[in-house]
């Protein structure tokens, strides 16, 4: 399968399913415990709901974030950790059981306010889960300011390498 056959797919009309009306809200709240360090709590979901997609399920659960971060002009560090077990956002019966309970590192550094180096890390906690998906992922990245953002960013697993290309704009 291309690229472009996958992306027909997406786009077939016989694939597209009306999930109706669904609304949830999120909550977050950070704290300055001094001026370079801020702890947050973020909870996503807060009206949780499923939708049944005909073998698959795309799940809307309640999640919840804690973290806290070190800052100053030139360098961010900061720890992520999953609260709870979460679902997969759209799971099948290839992924029964899979669970996620992420705790993530990360670190930027701020080169010249126009370049930022990225480097950090994410484990899968969960309890009950497969080898594959314990794995370590290690991420890389860079950031430019050039009158627009342009992020490039790799990841890397025992099992699998990938990369990505964002860019956007400031208002």
């Amino acid at each position: 399968m291309t690229a472009s056959a996958g992306f027909d797919n997406v786009t077939d009309e016989d694939n597209k399913v009306d999930l109706g009306t669904f609304t949830s809200f999120d909550l977050g709240v950070a704290v300055e415990l001094t001026e370079s360090i801020r702890l947050g709590l973020n909870v996503r979901n807060l009206i949780s709901d499923n939708f049944d997609l005909g073998g698959q399920t795309l799940n809307f659960d309640t999640e919840a974030r804690l973290g806290i971060a070190y800052h100053n002009q030139m360098l961010t560090v900061a720890v992520d950790y999953d609260l709870i077990e979460n679902e997969p956002l759209l799971a099948n019966n290839a992924f029964d059981g899979l669970k996620t309970q992420f705790v993530a590192v990360g670190a930027e550094f701020n080169a010249f306010d126009f370049m930022q180096l990225r480097i950090g890390a994410l484990k899968n906690l969960a309890g009950g889960i497969s080898g594959g998906a314990k794995d370590t992922v290690y991420t890389a990245g860079l950031g430019f300011w050039l009158g627009f953002n342009l992020d490039i960013a790799a990841t890397l697993t025992d099992n699998s390498v990938g990369g990505f290309v964002q860019t956007g704009f400031r208002f």
